[in-house]
């Protein structure tokens, strides 16, 4: 974990660096505790450690689950009308009726493709 660390200060002091963890909530155990270690150390460095996680059952509800010091939970809300199009036309025909209607809504109601 201290050797991870030292990895992070050393590419943090060449600028600027995120470390993104997508899909946190299947992290192992390992993985979480080098997680909190870092979280308690980058306080000083150029870092944001940003994580992605699903709510509920499956996973974590808030930072008190993670024990990640300096954990600031946001919950994203579903695309609207509008941005959901500009997604949809920024992916063409890789951006299929499922992930519009999946993810869009108006006004509280899931909007058909």
């Amino acid at each position: 974990m201290h050797g991870l660390y030292w990895l992070t200060a050393n590419l943090a002091a060449r600028g600027p660096l995120v470390l993104a963890v997508d899909d946190a909530h299947w992290s192992d155990a390992a993985s979480l505790r080098w997680l909190s270690h870092l979280a308690a150390r980058i306080g000083g460095l150029p870092v944001l450690l940003l994580l992605t996680a699903r709510s509920g059952p499956i996973g974590p509800t808030s930072s008190a689950n993670w024990g990640l010091p300096g954990v600031r939970p946001a919950e994203l809300c579903p695309l609207t009308v509008r941005l959901g199009r500009r997604v949809r036309d920024g992916l063409g025909d890789r951006a299929g009726p499922e992930l519009f209607r999946a993810r869009t809504v108006h006004r509280g109601q899931p909007v058909p493709a």
